[in-house]
């Protein structure tokens, strides 16, 4: 593994707190990204970028009832950087031009999911479960009414997944309400280290 002589990492623990490290010596180059290595995290330092993926969910237009299926597995291709490498999710925005403002949890898997149909209640297979990462919720309380929008914020996340492929693939449950959307009526951006 190569190495560079001199950094100084810049880090957030806990999410919000920066701190810094200067390191005096050498830190290890990743060979798969060739960035430096954040040997706190064994993670690749970006140098304090964030990618931001934008994804416009696929959505039913009928009305919706609590804990459905918001929508059925989304891939999201070149989330991480090679097969079997980490990403951590810092924040979610949620963009909503149908002004439902409806509380929903996005679930990350590291291969489609097939959670079941959408629009009717989650059915997902134990094989398909074991491809569970995590979830981010979004509560009803995270939106604020923007008029004929709505938009939510929830941040700080720190989710620290590992993939099995560079896809990610989401998928979303309804909760605490009964929404209706237009088909492309939801959009995310989902800020990544």
């Amino acid at each position: 593994m190569s190495t560079i002589p001199y950094a100084m990492i810049v880090y957030e623990f806990p999410p919000g707190h920066k701190q810094a490290a200067a390191l005096v010596g050498t830190i290890p180059i990743d060979p798969v990204t060739g960035l430096p290595v954040d040997m706190t995290a064994g993670l690749p330092v970006r140098g304090g970028n964030e990618d931001v993926f934008d994804v416009t969910l696929v959505l039913d237009t009928s009305a919706y009832a609590d804990n459905d299926v918001l929508f059925i597995g989304q891939e999201i291709t070149n989330f991480f950087s090679a097969a079997g490498g980490k990403r951590m999710i810092q924040n979610l925005a949620v963009i909503d031009e149908d002004d439902q403002g409806v509380g929903f949890d996005l679930l990350l898997f590291n291969a489609d999911p097939s959670i079941g149909t959408i629009n009717s209640p989650p059915s997902i297979s134990d094989a398909n479960v074991r491809k569970f990462l995590g979830k981010v919720s979004v509560a009803a309380g995270d939106y604020i009414d923007l008029g004929g929008c709505r938009v939510a914020d929830v941040t700080p996340i720190g989710k620290e997944l590992k993939g099995v492929t560079t896809s990610l693939w989401i998928a979303g449950i309804t909760r605490l309400g009964t929404p209706t959307y237009t088909a492309a009526g939801l959009k995310l951006k989902i800020g990544v280290i």
